[in-house]
């Protein structure tokens, strides 16, 4: 189920939600987050890319260092859809696993993030110690 205003809320209201939703997405990708640093020791850095995304869509990157380069050059990162069965929970996942170099060539323009994604406005949690 999309969540949509109802199109006889004023401008204010439909903001006001517009804000408490993204609240709510972002501490879902915090939640997640911390769910797997704890199931995966491989991976060292999460980043939750809310902007672009739509208001039931939760995207990450994870820089996970047991992944092995492709041998093949590609030029897109894949994300997996991580269907969330939680009910109640209004929300998408979307994740794109990548290693540490992977990172540096998104980040130098030379690797491109799935369409309609960007890194501007992420917010980033690494492992702790």
């Amino acid at each position: 189920m999309s969540w949509v205003p109802s199109p006889d809320v004023g401008d204010n209201a439909k903001a006001s939600l517009t804000r408490r939703r993204g609240r709510i997405g972002t501490t879902l990708a915090a939640w997640i987050a911390r769910k797997h640093f704890l199931v995966d020791s491989s991976v060292r850095e999460i980043a939750y890319l809310p902007n672009g995304a739509p208001a039931d869509e939760i995207r990450l990157i994870e820089v996970n260092e047991r992944l092995a380069s492709p041998e093949k050059a590609f030029h897109q990162v894949d994300a997996i859809n991580f269907a969330m069965d939680i009910q109640g929970c209004p929300f998408r996942l979307f994740v794109a696993d990548v290693d540490g170099d992977q990172l540096e060539q998104i980040k130098e323009g030379r690797l491109s993030l799935p369409t309609g994604w960007t890194l501007d406005g992420n917010i980033t949690w690494g492992r702790r110690g």
